[in-house]
């Protein structure tokens, strides 16, 4: 985490930061494991937070999730960051629900709770409750003040990442990537070619470049993590892209999209403004697909693809242009599989 003095790209608990890169590019949740993450948006710790699509919440893996806001519950609800882990009963009645019956739903959560000033267990009364909060506020204050009051180091930039990011730790210390399980390239666009990936490639001969890479493999898509944060995703053809353009592509890469910050698309990649990528386009097309944007351009031998959302680039790529002709190609395509962010 990064005390303030750090620029918000830089801050880990950011959405653009690397280290919620890394968390996102594999596996959030198991299967046969339940998850509830509760939120508030009056947070002033984790930014931005008013919906499920923040830092906080989980969003892909095997488990049953639910991301829940205290505001979802109890509109008028207005605990912060500290609160809602110490007093506030609408996180508490949440946490109780996920407890007792797997995933929280909120629509089994009584209402009443809105009224209620505390939790179960906090005594108003008691010296000790208001003690216990004043004991989290210099480290509250360290993040979420303009000042640093405390004293606490202000790092300029993210420190390197762990093993404990990634879905698979392999080191018994804890330490980054150090065996090599993640896609380690740096790399710009050239033409159909981004990194060690390749648009027209078969999946065998794809997978073959980059033997022993931890990935996530699915139906139409292959993800790789990348050191440092990120993912690199590979698509082929699924039953969503039209039948002749399954027929053309037969079976190939059709689709290269990297969310890490060492990727780059003529000196766009993760994190920068979708101001000034539009400065650096010329003729481009915007889609809306889901909760993200694209921004879509044409190049000699690829179509450039970039997924922005909130003001920022999230992943950057080059795509088949025999299959982005047209809008509403380029729609089946960008829709072809679960490119959420």
């Amino acid at each position: 985490m990064c005390s303030n003095g750090c620029t918000p790209a830089s801050w880990q608990q950011g959405s653009t930061s690397s280290f919620i890169a890394a968390l996102n590019s594999l596996t959030e949740s198991f299967g046969g494991i339940s998850y509830t993450e509760v939120y508030t948006h009056t947070d002033e710790v984790v930014t931005p937070n008013q919906d499920d699509s923040g830092s906080s919440s989980l969003r892909n893996g095997g488990g049953r999730i639910t991301n829940v806001a205290t505001q979802d519950i109890c509109p008028a609800d207005v605990q912060q960051h500290l609160q809602i882990g110490t007093t506030d009963p609408v996180a508490y009645a949440l946490a109780m629900d996920a407890l007792d019956n797997g995933p929280a739903d909120e629509a089994r959560i009584d209402r009443a709770v809105c009224v209620q000033p505390y939790q179960p267990g906090v005594d108003p009364a008691n010296a000790n409750t208001y003690l216990q909060i004043l004991a989290g506020a210099p480290g509250l204050l360290a993040i979420a003040s303009p000042v640093n009051v405390v004293g606490v180091p202000t790092p300029r930039s993210e420190p390197p990442l762990r093993c404990y990011v990634f879905a698979e730790c392999t080191t018994a210390s804890g330490g980054s990537d150090t065996a090599g399980r993640c896609v380690s390239a740096t790399a710009r666009a050239r033409g159909g070619v981004y990194g060690p990936a390749a648009l027209g490639r078969t999946r065998t001969a794809q997978r073959k470049r980059l033997p022993g890479r931890r990935s996530k493999r699915r139906r139409g898509i292959d993800r790789f993590c990348v050191s440092g944060g990120g993912a690199l995703e590979i698509g082929y053809p699924t039953t969503r892209i039209s039948r002749a353009g399954r027929r053309a592509a037969k079976g190939r890469a059709i689709l290269v999209l990297a969310s890490s910050r060492r990727f780059s698309v003529r000196g766009v990649t993760r994190g920068t403004r979708t101001s000034s990528l539009r400065r650096r386009l010329a003729g481009e097309r915007r889609y809306r697909v889901g909760r993200n944007t694209w921004y879509v351009a044409k190049a000699a031998r690829a179509t450039l693809v970039f997924r922005t959302r909130r003001g920022r680039v999230g992943a950057t790529g080059v795509a088949s242009r025999r299959l982005t002709r047209g809008a509403r190609a380029t729609r089946r395509l960008l829709r072809a599989w679960d490119l959420r962010g």
